[in-house]
Order: C-alpha cells, then structure tokens, then sequence
C-alpha cells in the first residue's frame, strides 16, 4: 500500500478563500465569553455545538456532532487497530456521558483515546485513505446534524451567500486539515477545510435529505 505523508495530503486538498467571502466559525469563540448574535449562530455551525437538538444513531442519543464523530472512529475502528473490547466499552461509556461538545473535545479522557485510534488507524490504512474515511465522516455526520437541529438548519440558509471556514485558532497550529489559517504573504484564508466543505455539500443536498434519501 502506497503511504503519504501529512502535508502531502494537506497540500493536495488545500484550498485558498478570499477574506470578504468568509463567515468564520469556531465554537471556541462561544467559550471565550463572547455572546453575541453573529458569533452565536458562527459557533452552531461547530461540531462541537452542543443545543437542544439530540441526533440518533446506533441506538443512541448524541448531543453534537463531534460525539457522534468520535463514537463513528472509535466503533469503526478501534478493535481493528487493537484495543480490547473492555477498553472500548469503558471509553465509548465515557464518551456518552460527555453531554457538552466542548467536553468531547476537550479532556484528556476522551482525546487522547480518540487520537491513538485515528493515528493507528492512519498507520494501518494509509494518511489518505485515512483522510477520505474523516471526509465521508464529516459528511455522514452533518447530514444527521441538517435533519435533526432546526438552529443549524436556519444559520445555514442565513449565511448561505458567503464562504464557510472553520477557523484554526491555535497559535501553535501552522495548519490544519480541518480548518484554515489567514497567510499574511498570500493575503488569502488557506487549509483544507473539510468540515465547511462536507457542511456546504449537505446544504446543497437539503432537500434530498429532508425528503430521507
């Protein structure tokens, strides 16, 4: 099997967006005290934005989309890259009490788990296949979350004329597959951006997928 490096994946999906077409999102905003409207409805566009909609999926009840993202990886592929099966259902139970997107994302708990089973699983089937499984689910997830959560559907339509990104905000962070970064010398927003992406393609597809197909 033909292996690719990090930033050779980067580099091919790599997209450029000019910054008076941009609305920005990223729910850290919300967490940072600041409340108004635009920046409330930037942070429903997150994965992490956790409201009062529930998206169900296996089962189960799932309180944002980067739950359900995480629960996807880890039951998909955790077993197969060599975590026991009590190890599994012991971070899958944590990871249901987590009831806030933010928490999802942001304990160690729940992290560190969910990185060691998409680094193996990058190591066992390629950085690109790897890649193309985290695009479809994106994909899969935000058509979930356009059913399910009337707020997302509305911010969408609302902002539909300009050019989703979710914003990098790490200072540490020189780039990321997820999201992207303003770069001085091009003047331009710069990154993969496949949450946006997956996101603009669900919206493209709403009526289909309001009609169940």
């Amino acid at each position: 099997m033909k292996k690719c490096s990090n930033n050779i994946i980067k580099e091919k999906y790599e997209m450029f967006y000019d910054k008076d077409d941009v609305i920005l999102f990223n729910s850290r905003l919300l967490n940072k005290g600041n409340k108004d409207e635009v920046e409330r409805e930037k942070g429903i566009m997150s994965n992490l934005y956790t409201g009062d909609f529930k998206i169900p999926y296996d089962g189960k009840e799932f309180h944002s989309s980067e739950q359900l993202l995480f629960y996807i990886n880890i039951v998909r592929w955790a077993k197969i890259v060599g975590f026991d099966d009590e190890e599994i259902t012991k971070r899958i139970d944590y990871l249901m009490s987590c009831k806030n997107g933010f928490y999802v994302k942001n304990t160690p708990q729940s992290m560190y788990f969910y990185e060691s089973v998409v680094n193996k699983k990058k190591k066992l089937i390629g950085v690109e296949n790897a890649a193309i499984d985290c695009w479809k689910n994106q994909y899969f997830i935000l058509r979930l979350k356009y059913l399910y959560c009337g707020e997302f559907r509305n911010v969408l339509e609302k902002y539909k004329d300009k050019v989703w990104c979710e914003n990098s905000d790490k200072a540490t962070c020189k780039f990321s597959f997820a999201g992207v970064i303003w770069d001085e010398t091009l003047q331009k927003y710069r990154g993969c951006n496949v949450v946006a992406r997956a996101m603009r393609r669900v919206f493209n597809e709403r009526e289909m997928i309001m009609r169940g197909q």
